[in-house]
């Protein structure tokens, strides 16, 4: 059935706006009796496509500088008064230096302006690598300093800190004066370039399109779908009404609004005058994210009416506040459920063979023990598919080998990445999502397919023991509000991961002395600064930590006991909170109709091989949980001791839905595994599985048949380059013998890994060809040449060089052939210049445009020159045995690594130990 969404809206002085999207309804009409049973199904969604782009108003308004102070030229910084100044101030032709003050010291001047033509204020700097920026503002005979006019925002190295004053309560009326606390952190020096005034306007053509489609939209850290309703603006759709049926929706004003929004919604049957059904004003300022409502649509049972969504506001200025409406929905009785609820739990750095439940010697997980005893099924042997949380959360909710699917950087997945909440979204289920942030944070595009997506985005401290509480708080009241059924939960937590703190009772119970490691002292992780003489592996060390996390010592031999104390006591803590929320599903009436799986996305290095966290190949860090519970609590207490992968969580959660798996993905169903464990003997079927550590250049790892593990180090800087180990796993399931030089195994399983990289390790590709009699020598530089990512499957000399920078230098002796593969590569410029080492032929500077690449490009020497040309226009130009060719391998996704530039975002990946 097909149903009409429209805009309609009156603006700008008698200007008429009317936008039509059709909508494909997921509803079969309503009739016949009452369903005996009543389980609720999504009847027909507003939004129907699940949209991709998040809405950021400060793009898709016109940026204004309304007033620009320069105060490292002319004669801006005469205007300003420092405040608590006790010397070391400086002015530069760049700006003014202004050191850490004990008192704060501010740059204050004079200001004149209205609070309504300015809705951001931004303040360029550089040195602010730590700490915070503070913006102070005050009207005429108020105070210049007050807590309740006073906005601050984290600096973490951002070039500009941008204050959004429109969202503030207090942002009103005459401006008269401003004032900046530049630093607050002891022993940095701040440079302050320029303090500007931003005002953002919108015309009526650019707002057509932004209502005529659907966003998501962020409010307080809870990411849904969404659609903009500027005040006066009415969201139409006609519907029949099925029987039993409610509308479910919410609101909010984007951004924090400082004046009341109301929200209305409205119900017109046949002739008759419309009639409200809700009526809210939002006191935005002090509500700031979403509010929910139901509303019983039962009077209007078998009868076709016209739903409108409104909103009014005395103050229209969309600069200032744009509301908006989430996820409207109708839900109605479904009859007897025919597909389960899903929930996946992702405990992050859950090694298994830490947990009780796995054979661990202390009781680190008795409550999940006993869950999968009475209603689960436990996998033996689960391989991750990388060994740190963004990669591996890709290749869990897409099926795809972490080499393949690209996302093994700090970079976000791209829309091509089909998600496992997309295609259970499409499948008719409602989807929701609640993480502890940082790398499953929205920035890094894991909210694909979520109709609610809630990042708990905090940097942890010492002091902070709550975030796993307040996250399963949070599934509680979602699962209590009896959301539509069927539905996908995916609950994440980093309760297990750095910081490590003394988890009472857990930490004594298990004989850690809490005087050791006392509230306020946690255990965290620093990075090792990269060395040339190991190829610049990145490598990481514990160390005691105390306050925000900041400063760290390193962890002596005589503490070293105390690393896996705590980290056995954080799992415990997350037993205790994990099964009880387990338990609770049978109260919620859910267990009969649910599927839960938890799991982990990598395990945790804890000293040994010497080596601290995640990032590694070891089996420590690549072998993870995976409990399963079917509806009803079939195959209870089964273990299944066949060698699976993560990637086969995605297809078996899928043919549990009814859903088809994505044609090619790597991941396999788990179901024929469990068909085949009822009773007698059964034929043990071990899948190989491949785990990629591309970001830290460890390179590639191939569990083969639950025996051999080799491990592979495609990183092109000697001395690693190349290397390899190779490990008995029933002989030696610690990894302590490397039989890589002795056993004649390498040999083969070194084809089978250079295969397997060559024909899927996605990214942009370089090969030299040498066939000549003279070396080629040269240089590639670009922002696609970094430490990690410049990698090589069939490297057989030390062709290549570090110089530094974005830049290394190729050396490609005669006869050698040699592919570079750039796997942070992007859409910006490669520049390749050299020549050969005999001078014959002359030298070459050429820009390669990755972003515009189509096809395969080649330079090629034809004996006397170098020419340049498309794959075939450079061998028409005669015979050549000195070849260079740029081609894009797998799917073409700009991978880059993005910079992070949300200061709060910053602050936890720094605590999690994943930035310096």
């Amino acid at each position: 059935m097909i149903g009409d969404l429209s805009f309609r809206h009156r603006l700008h002085g008698g200007l008429r706006l009317a936008v039509s999207a059709t909508l494909v309804l997921l509803l079969a009409s309503a009739c016949g009796p009452e369903p005996a049973e009543t389980a609720t199904a999504i009847q027909e969604r507003w939004i129907a496509e699940d949209p991709e782009v998040v809405f950021d108003p400060a793009e898709s308004f016109e940026r204004i500088v309304r007033f620009e102070w320069l105060l490292g030229a002319g004669d801006e910084w005469s205007a300003f008064r420092v405040v608590n100044h006790e010397g070391g101030l400086r002015r530069t032709r760049e700006g003014v230096e202004v050191p850490f003050a004990p008192r704060f010291l501010k740059l204050q001047r004079p200001a004149d302006f209205e609070a309504r033509d300015v809705q951001a204020v931004e303040v360029e700097i550089s040195g602010a690598e730590r700490g915070h920026l503070q913006l102070f503002w005050s009207g005429a005979g108020e105070p210049y300093y007050s807590p309740e006019r006073m906005i601050q925002v984290p600096v973490q190295g951002a070039p500009v800190v941008t204050f959004d004053v429109s969202a503030h309560p207090r942002w009103q009326g005459a401006i008269r004066h401003l004032s900046v606390t530049p630093t607050t952190a002891p022993g940095q020096t701040v440079v302050v370039r320029a303090i500007r005034g931003i005002q953002r306007r919108i015309d009526p053509d650019t707002l057509v399109g932004l209502v005529a489609r659907p966003w998501k939209v962020e409010l307080d850290d809870d990411l849904r779908n969404a659609l903009l309703a500027p005040p006066g603006l009415a969201l139409v759709k006609t519907l029949d009404v099925p029987r039993g049926s409610r509308l479910r929706l919410a609101f909010g004003v984007l951004p924090r609004a400082a004046e009341p929004v109301a929200f209305r919604v409205a119900v017109r049957s046949g002739e008759a005058e419309p009639v409200a059904l809700l009526e809210r004003r939002l006191e935005a300022a002090s509500e700031p994210g979403w509010t929910e409502a139901e509303i019983d649509l039962a009077p209007y049972a078998g009868r076709r009416v016209t739903l409108m969504l409104e909103t009014t506001a005395e103050d229209t200025d969309l600069a200032r506040r744009i509301p908006v409406w989430a996820n409207p929905e109708v839900v109605a009785p479904a009859g007897a459920a025919t597909r389960p609820n899903i929930i996946l739990v992702s405990i992050d750095t859950l090694r298994a063979d830490r947990m009780s439940a796995y054979g661990h010697s202390r009781p680190t997980t008795p409550g999940l023990e006993a869950w999968v005893r009475d209603t689960g099924v436990r996998f033996e042997k689960v391989v991750a598919p990388s060994p740190w949380t963004l990669p591996s959360h890709v290749s869990l909710f897409s099926g795809l080998d972490a080499a393949r699917h690209g996302v093994n950087f700090a970079a976000p997945a791209g829309p091509s990445v089909v998600t496992l909440a997309e295609r259970l979204r499409a499948g008719g289920y409602s989807t929701a999502a609640f993480t502890a942030g940082a790398y499953l944070n929205p920035e890094f595009g894991l909210a694909q397919g979520f109709d609610v997506f809630r990042a708990r985005q905090e940097a942890p401290s010492t002091e902070d023991v709550g975030e796993l509480e307040r996250g399963i708080a949070e599934v509680r009241a979602w699962l209590a509000e009896a959301p539509a059924t069927p539905f996908f939960l995916f609950f994440h937590t980093y309760e297990v991961h750095v910081p490590y703190r003394a988890r009472s009772p857990y930490f004594e119970q298990f004989g850690g002395d809490p005087s050791r490691l006392p509230p306020g002292l946690a255990i965290s992780t620093r990075k090792v600064a990269a060395d040339e003489r190991d190829g610049f592996l990145d490598r990481k060390q514990f160390v005691f930590t105390e306050q925000r996390l900041r400063e760290g010592v390193e962890i002596g031999a005589a503490d070293q006991d105390l690393v896996g104390l705590s980290y056995d006591s954080g799992i415990a803590a997350m037993d205790h909170h994990v099964s009880r929320l387990f338990a609770d599903l049978a109260s919620l009436g859910l267990d009969s109709d649910t599927v839960v799986v938890l799991t982990s996305d990598h395990g945790e290095m804890l000293g040994e091989h010497g080596l601290a966290a995640h990032g590694y190949l070891y089996d420590e860090n690549l072998l993870v949980p995976l409990l399963l519970s079917l509806p009803g609590g079939r195959r209870a207490g089964t273990v299944v001791p066949d060698q699976v992968r993560l990637i086969d969580v995605f297809p078996t959660l899928l043919e549990l839905a009814g859903l088809e798996a994505e044609p090619g993905i790597d991941g396999q169903s788990l179901l024929p595994l469990l068909a085949d464990s009822a009773g007698g003997q059964r034929e043990v079927r071990h899948r190989e599985a491949w785990s990629y550590a591309a970001s830290s250049n460890h390179g590639l790892s191939l569990r083969h048949a639950d025996r051999w593990k080799y491990i592979f180090r495609n990183a092109v800087w000697p001395p690693t380059q190349g290397k390899e180990e190779l490990y008995d796993l029933r002989r030696d399931p610690r990894e302590g013998e490397d039989l890589a030089a002795s056993s004649g195994r390498s040999a083969g399983l070194r084809a089978e890994v250079r295969k397997y990289l060559e024909s899927r390790a996605a990214g942009l590709r370089v090969r030299f060809t040498n066939s000549g009699t003279s070396t080629l020598v040269g240089t590639l530089s670009g922002p696609m040449v970094k430490l990690a990512g410049v990698t090589s499957h069939d490297l057989s000399c030390p062709c290549l060089r570090w110089l530094g920078g974005q830049s290394l230098r190729f050396e490609v002796p005669p006869g050698e052939e040699i592919t570079v593969n750039l796997e942070q590569a992007g859409s910006e410029r490669l520049v390749i210049a050299g020549e050969l080492a005999d001078g014959a032929g002359g030298s070459f500077r050429h820009t390669v445009d990755a972003g515009r690449l189509e096809r395969s490009l080649e330079l090629a020497h034809d004996g006397s020159r170098w020419v340049r040309g498309t794959t075939g226009v450079a061998a028409a130009a005669g015979p050549s045995a000195v070849r260079i060719r740029f081609w894009w391998q797998g799917e073409r996704r700009f991978r880059g690594e993005t910079p992070v530039e949300d200061a709060e975002l910053q602050e936890q990946l720094r605590a999690l130990g994943y930035l310096n």
